[in-house]
């Protein structure tokens, strides 16, 4: 059944295009097969950007930042600079003498500064 209705589809569609002045007024039976011609071009003009998309996901950092960024790399990240662990050990031992961490707490965070 299905493909007896398939069929009939594409008869119906066949006839419309090969003879639209049957179906339709002359003016409009003139017109029409210029459709197909003018609806594939606007078809492909909104398939353009997607191929685009397509191209800048795909495009690298270093290709997309001489297109789109004049060349200039994005900085990067901050990284944070180590800080002497010697000052590290001092500031330590003064907090540790003023009595705010306790001698097994200023051992273990020596340990990890060392």
């Amino acid at each position: 059944m299905g493909d007896y209705v398939i069929g009939l589809i594409w008869l119906l569609l066949f006839l419309f295009i090969s003879f639209p002045g049957y179906f339709f007024s002359a003016a409009i039976g003139a017109v029409f097969p210029l459709l197909f011609i003018v609806l594939p071009f606007f078809g492909l003009l909104f398939l353009i950007p997607y191929l685009d998309i397509i191209y800048i996901l795909a495009m690298s950092d270093d290709k997309w930042n001489r297109r789109y960024n004049r060349g200039v790399a994005t900085p990067k990240p901050y990284k944070p600079v180590k800080k002497n662990t010697a000052d590290e050990l001092e500031k330590l031992h003064a907090i540790k003498e003023k009595g705010i961490i306790s001698e097994k707490e200023f051992q273990k965070r020596k340990e990890d500064l060392l």
